[in-house]
């Protein structure tokens, strides 16, 4: 490590500030004669003095690390050019760099899991068999199919951070990855089928290491989608919608029942249209039951078996915030140990430093120390 180039870069730093030695010394809860030594390379700085240090003078601390910044990666899913796209990409670009600093200090660092792309065929016929793939290690966390909790699931399998947070009608959620870190964000709405399809879409973005600047989902506005859209978008029905789930639902001599179909629908949170046409793809109707079903609407399928209550479930759930956490458990670790500040903490949770830190005293420590998962 290029320790006058660090030195070189905390002086730079604390210039910016408009501090003298002391003031900044003061600021960051550091003797000033320690200071000194590190600023005249006697001393090491610490992975805790570096985050205050980065947090009083506005820079990161790769900056001060001089790591590099490898190349941002976005993908928007979106009807169209508007200031909530802005808006989003803003807001994983945040989580993104706090993944990225948080993860200089844990013990393991979190990286987006290695998925095999495949690199021949059809666009459509690749996202399926990455999807394919993807599932193969939601099954070796041991979580059962069809996935309940798409974000935990995403977070926990494949290192992607996860946040849902209100935006305009316009974007359903971009994608962002930077070298091996990954972050989703997804707009809160009405329906919680299209809300389950735009995380698997973006997820397909980052495993399949999509290189491309943020653009416009083009196939909503001319009918010609873009390759990678093609891919991401059949990637997210086999993903949501598993062969080896449907192909195990019993079909009888008259073909798959309408009762059966509604069942599908309430287990697997799917769009009718959705499902209609993916079960047409592996065989299991023929083109004229799926148009019959194309037709049903999700509430209308709810009702009918016996599951109308989970209208009000998915709406909420579609409705509601999420913090990536994740995120949130790596920085709870890190201030725990002392090796960040509270300001981290409190800027992913939107809240003042000073009230968390008089609510974090109220409460006490936690019952149990957290360990980063590995």
């Amino acid at each position: 490590m290029d320790e006058a180039g660090i030195v070189e870069r905390v002086r730079a730093a604390m210039s910016s500030t408009g501090m003298n030695q002391v003031e900044f010394s003061s600021a960051i809860g550091l003797d000033p004669t320690k200071l000194s030594r590190s600023l005249s390379g006697a001393r090491r700085l610490t992975s805790l003095e570096m985050a205050r240090i980065a947090e009083i003078s506005g820079v990161t601390v790769d900056w001060l690390l001089g790591v590099p910044s490898p190349p941002m990666r976005t993908a928007a899913r979106t009807s169209g050019s508007s200031a909530a796209t802005d808006d989003a990409v803003r807001e994983a670009r945040r989580l993104l760099r706090q993944r990225m600093d948080i993860n200089e200090l844990l013990p393991a660092p979190v990286a987006v899991a290695q998925v095999e792309v495949p690199s021949a065929g059809a666009r459509t016929a690749r996202g399926e068999k990455l999807a394919e793939a993807a599932l193969q290690l939601v099954r070796e966390q041991g979580i059962p199919l069809p996935i309940e909790d798409l974000p935990a699931a995403i977070e926990m399998t494949f290192g992607i951070d996860v946040r849902i947070v209100d935006l305009e009608s316009d974007c359903d959620g971009v994608a962002l990855r930077c070298g091996d870190t990954g972050v989703i964000v997804v707009s809160t709405g009405d329906v919680l089928n299209r809300q389950r399809f735009t995380l698997a879409h973006e997820l397909a973005h980052i495993l399949a290491r999509d290189d491309q600047e943020l653009h416009i989902d083009v196939s909503v506005q001319s009918g010609q989608p873009d390759l990678s859209e093609l891919q991401a978008n059949a990637f997210a029905a086999a993903f949501l919608m598993p062969a080896d789930v449907l192909r195990a639902v019993p079909v009888s001599e008259g073909g798959l029942p309408q009762v059966t179909f509604d069942g599908l629908i309430a287990n697997l949170k799917v769009s009718p249209s959705a499902l209609a046409h993916r079960l047409c793809n592996l065989g299991i109707i023929d083109p004229e039951v799926r148009d019959q079903f194309v037709g049903v609407s999700a509430a209308t399928a709810l009702s009918r078996s016996g599951r109308r209550s989970d209208r009000y479930d998915w709406l909420n759930a579609a409705r509601s915030t999420r913090l990536p956490m994740r995120l949130l458990a790596d920085l709870m670790w890190a201030f725990d140990q002392d090796e960040i500040t509270l300001r981290p903490l409190a800027n992913l949770l939107g809240r003042d430093v000073e009230e968390l830190r008089a609510d974090l005293d109220w409460h006490g420590p936690a019952p149990e120390a957290y360990t980063p998962a590995s």
